[in-house]
């Protein structure tokens, strides 16, 4: 699989959750996350992929157990990227800098960022958390078109 890539989308169920949707992240404890997302990273890291994307991560506490299974792991670099709401907040409220913290834990991240967030909210998330992030880590920033998701539609 040399120079090839192969990506892992972590989505907590699938869901790309709307911003304005409330929902209880609080109900899944850090071990729960983490084995939901344990057989995904095993068959990638298992398969030879040389960076695994950890994103549209909604919360704090999924992030956090992404940074520790990832430790599982020793020889594999990932990127962890948050889906946002607003110009300083990921989806579940608590600031992108707080994000950026967390995902500072692993020295196996290699970039940081957001994706699946409207375009005019990038330079401001950017900028509220370009102090946390580590020189030696890069911004990874794929946005979309600036809808939205809305549950019952799609």
């Amino acid at each position: 699989m040399s120079g090839e890539v192969m990506l892992l989308i972590c989505l907590h169920a699938g869901l790309i959750v709307k911003p304005k949707i409330s929902f209880s992240m609080s109900l899944f404890r850090l071990q729960e996350f983490k084995a939901w997302h344990r057989p995904q990273v095993q068959c990638l890291v298992s398969a030879g992929a040389d960076l695994i994307a950890m994103e549209t991560i909604p919360s704090l506490k999924e992030a956090e157990a992404l940074v520790e299974l990832l430790r599982e792991f020793p020889n594999t670099k990932a990127w962890l990227s948050f889906s946002c709401k607003d110009q300083k907040c990921i989806s579940t409220g608590r600031t992108f800098a707080e994000a950026i913290q967390v995902a500072n834990r692993s020295k196996q991240l290699v970039a940081v960022g957001v994706n699946c967030c409207p375009p005019p909210l990038i330079t401001p998330l950017l900028t509220s958390a370009s102090q946390h992030k580590p020189p030696d880590v890069s911004w990874v920033v794929y946005p979309n078109s600036g809808e939205e998701w809305i549950q019952n539609i799609g």
